[in-house]
């Protein structure tokens, strides 16, 4: 999917205007964000993901224009996450385990759930 496709997703789900705050949504500078897009970086959807992973935001929805299924079976989710995850470089692979383990531990320490726009796209 196209990052302005993704962007614009995010827009919606914050209800937020500009790229400036999506920059600030993935907590980098607007001159960043913008570099990252013009290389069409790893690094960006590694921090797209990590966002959407702490917001509680289905990354089928967010990525792939997808609403996941419930009887999807998980190894087949596990699956496809293993191939994103070899097909990054070391450091989006490196920020992406960071994000994920940081998630992890903010959600047993605070019990939270997701936003109120990953109830809304996730099945």
């Amino acid at each position: 999917m196209e990052l302005e496709k993704i962007f614009a997703k995010m827009k919606d789900c914050k209800n937020i205007k500009n790229d400036k705050e999506i920059a600030g949504l993935l907590s980098i500078s607007p001159s960043d964000l913008n570099n990252r897009k013009k290389r069409k970086a790893d690094s960006l959807i590694a921090l797209i993901v990590n966002w959407a992973i702490q917001e509680g935001i289905s990354l089928d929805w967010l990525l792939k224009d997808e609403i996941k299924k419930k009887d999807k079976p998980i190894e087949e989710e596990h699956e496809e996450l293993i191939i994103a995850y070899d097909a990054a470089s070391e450091d989006a692979r490196n920020f992406a385990l960071k994000g994920l383990q940081d998630s992890a531990e903010k959600s047993r320490n605070t019990g939270l759930k997701g936003s109120d726009c990953a109830k809304l796209n996730s099945a």
